[in-house]
């Protein structure tokens, strides 16, 4: 039995080394652009409408690079290791996972293969903390295979390493790669294919054909996503913790993203939702006084604050029910020479003034039942996502038997972003010097689409 039929047999009994457990990062993430890039504003905005990127490829463990560096590994350890001692079996199970089983060396391999001098080889070979790379510090050896894979790593340096960006994978994170976001997903541990999410095309299209020319993958397909949520939300949280400085500007929440970051880490969903709802009502009482310019009644719930800006909007500019000067139409009606026509007239005014009185009655008993978002200032997406995060929060505060989650999370982050852009998008573009009640006409007329 050699060195990897043995290693194949350890790894079936115990499982392989290092179970994709990332340790916890306590530090915000620094962003790779000094602006936001116009692919990841789209994303964040509407992830429908955008969409997303997916590269699948199927992996070969077996297969071009791999057998020859594991050829490599087993000339230089001649010595096969007890299967009973697991001791003995770790260095050659991590060796087995690094060549065989992970994506992310292959940069490093790549990269290496490219050095000349031995003196920086070697600076790369600490870097890498004695790794893979090791198989390659002979010179020799290190020419055979960079002959052999020319191809691959001239792909790697025009493609993938054009602005020096680190070639590493993270499950959990986003990786930043000649100026892309990506987003791993799944790999060689958990199934036959390798699944990476991206906001472009074109960077998974060159990773597939680096797999490919390093004989790492048999066949590699790109397909645009729109749809189910779970899978065209996998970028959402990374970048809107790496970006949320551009929606969530005000100093006072970057400590409240920064415990975010934590109670994600530690997947603590119902309490980034609390969070979440404590920054949606300093916002919904900043809209409340900006658009009727008093204060916000203390102690409202966010569903109160909602529903005292949607009814007091309405109660402004709303038309009243028409005032019938009652006496004036029985003067009309009981004068002994009242005409028809004066008749007709005094019967079309009651009847205006009837329907009118009932159709605010109607209004009125269907705001108490419900919110209504009739002459509303917010547009219909807007008002779907003010729903959508006033029902996850409740859910999440009450405690609901339905118990919240990464999903529910990532719905709540989702619909408080469109709630808030929309906001950051009316306080630029609207003249506050007007009165309120001519501001929350043309937000309305905007509704409308009459403006």
């Amino acid at each position: 039995m050699n060195h990897k039929e043995k290693i194949r047999e350890h790894i079936q009994l115990f499982g392989v080394g290092n179970r994709f457990r990332e340790s916890r990062n306590k530090k915000m993430i620094i962003s790779h652009c000094k602006s936001m890039p116009s692919e990841v504003s789209a994303y964040l905005k509407d992830p429908h409408s955008c969409g997303l990127y997916e590269l699948e490829l199927i992996w070969v463990e077996d297969g071009g690079i791999s057998n020859d560096l594991w050829e490599l590994y087993e000339k230089q350890n001649t010595i096969i290791p007890d299967l009973t001692s697991d001791k003995n079996l770790v260095e050659h199970v991590a060796m087995y996972e690094e060549i065989h089983m992970k994506i992310s060396p292959l940069g490093t391999i790549l990269k290496s293969l490219t050095i000349v001098d031995q003196g920086e080889f070697d600076l790369a070979l600490k870097k890498d903390g004695y790794g893979v790379i090791t198989l390659l510090r002979d010179v020799a050896t290190r020419s055979a295979i960079k002959k052999k894979y020319a191809d691959a790593i001239a792909h790697y340096n025009a493609a993938i390493a054009a602005n020096e960006d680190e070639f590493v994978f993270k499950i959990n994170d986003i990786t930043y790669i000649n100026g892309n976001y990506l987003k791993f997903i799944n790999g060689p541990r958990d199934s036959e294919s390798i699944k990476i999410a991206g906001l472009k095309k074109s960077i998974l299209e060159d990773i597939g054909g680096l797999y490919m020319k390093a004989g790492k993958a048999l066949s590699y397909t790109v397909r645009r996503l729109f749809s189910p949520d779970v899978e065209l939300y996998v970028m959402y949280w990374p970048l809107i913790i790496e970006w949320h400085g551009s929606y969530y500007s005000e100093r006072k929440y970057k400590r409240n993203f920064e415990k975010i970051y934590d109670e994600l880490s530690e997947q603590k969903f119902g309490n980034v939702i609390t969070d979440l709802g404590l920054i949606s009502e300093d916002y919904f009482t900043e809209m409340y006084e900006t658009l009727f310019r008093e204060e916000c009644p203390k102690r409202l719930t966010l569903g109160q604050k909602v529903d005292q800006i949607v009814s007091k909007t309405r109660d402004i500019v709303t038309t009243p029910v028409r005032d019938v000067v009652w006496s004036d139409l029985f003067a009309i009606i009981n004068t002994t020479n009242c005409d028809h026509e004066s008749i007709r007239h005094s019967m079309r005014e009651i009847v205006k003034a009837t329907k009118a009185s009932r159709d605010y009655q109607d209004r009125k008993l269907k705001h108490h039942n419900s919110l209504n978002w009739e002459n509303s200032v917010f547009p219909s997406p807007v008002s779907e996502s003010i729903d959508e995060f006033i029902r996850i929060r409740n859910s999440a505060a009450h405690k609901s038997r339905y118990p919240v989650g990464e999903y529910e999370a990532i719905r709540a982050i989702v619909s408080l972003t469109k709630i808030i852009n929309w906001w950051k998008q009316c306080k630029v573009s609207i003249d506050f010097d007007k009165t309120h009640q001519e501001v929350l006409q043309e937000l309305i007329g905007r509704v409308r689409g009459m403006v």
